[in-house]
């Protein structure tokens, strides 16, 4: 049995005010998303956890995904 690698991209088109955004897929730790935030100059930059963003799993755990 092997264990499959995924890149799961979500796009979001941001209004300065939205601070809540949803996603769909299973991740076990809140280290495996990153975000990046590209300005619209088309300037990306990797936001830090904790510092720049956080994540929450349902009910508040990721053991399930």
């Amino acid at each position: 049995m092997s264990i499959q690698d995924e890149n799961v991209r979500v796009t979001y088109d941001c209004d300065g005010s939205t601070v809540d955004f949803a996603f769909e897929f299973k991740i076990f730790s809140e280290d495996d998303i990153d975000v990046i935030l590209t300005d619209s100059g088309g300037t990306a930059t990797t936001l830090t956890i904790t510092t720049d963003y956080t994540v929450e799993g349902e009910n508040g755990a990721f053991e399930s995904g």
